[in-house]
């Protein structure tokens, strides 16, 4: 019996290790350095690309973090663009807006994780269980794969009404210790008298560095909300190229 205390204490404190030796390689990229990137987004309301569908539409934009401050920066040509959208629209309700569609999907805070996936990804682990680890490959290369159990920081959260968040992280490392990606689930649900509503959402990061910086190469993220008998299902796809 003792050395199976001592087996399943050894484990326990290697698997309390591999989060602790993330937190120390994130720790190691505060993202300070200046940092700009062009982005696409894309945004659309189903599976398959449609033109038909008004929750469809595209957007490239240009994103700067550093000493300065962070800034999201979009070219005349896209305001323009914008514009037409909005008096198209008055003329002919029916009339889509897939510029317009795209920038309301493009959310200042999602981009700033982005751009500096290391602290994101800290402020996930903040107060983390570490499911399990295992070996893994991502993208043909040997990894390490670590499920981790998130802390939910939602607020509201203790009211009868609204169910504590199911928050779980999944982050593929290299041999070196650093994050090659990155993938979090997130479950919502509340509910009043007989009605029930529920979100789930994925979001998915490819990771890179950059100087003393981790950020996402690609960032796509799918939301699956359900309410009286119906289900709505969005998705949003950005790519970043460092300039």
């Amino acid at each position: 019996m003792r050395w199976l205390f001592l087996i399943l204490l050894s484990s326990t404190a290697a698997a309390g290790d591999s989060l602790t030796q993330l937190r120390t390689t994130l720790q190691k990229y505060p993202g300070a350095a200046p940092f700009r990137v062009e982005a696409a987004l894309q945004v659309r309301g189903d599976a398959q690309q449609s033109k038909e569908d008004p929750r469809s539409g595209s957007v490239t934009f240009e994103a700067d973090d550093g000493p300065a401050g962070f800034g999201i920066h979009v070219t005349r040509p896209v305001v323009e663009q914008t514009e037409r959208e909005s008096a198209e629209k008055k003329a002919d309700p029916d009339r889509l807006t897939p510029t317009r569609t795209a920038m309301v999907a493009m959310t200042i805070f999602d981009v700033m994780d982005t751009l500096n996936a290391a602290q994101m990804l800290l402020g996930d682990l903040d107060g983390a269980t570490l499911l399990n680890e295992s070996p893994a490959q991502y993208r043909d290369k040997p990894a390490t794969v670590l499920h981790v159990k998130v802390k939910p920081t939602l607020a509201g959260t203790r009211s009868r009404l609204v169910k504590a968040p199911q928050i779980e992280l999944t982050i593929w490392i290299d041999s070196d210790g650093l994050p090659l990606a990155a993938e979090r689930k997130s479950n919502y649900s509340a509910g009043v008298l007989m009605v029930n509503v529920q979100n789930n959402r994925k979001e998915t990061w490819q990771l890179a560095v950059r100087g003393d910086r981790i950020y996402a190469l690609t960032s796509d993220e799918e939301n699956r909300a359900s309410g009286l008998g119906k289900t709505f299902v969005t998705f949003r796809s950005v790519t970043y190229q460092v300039r």
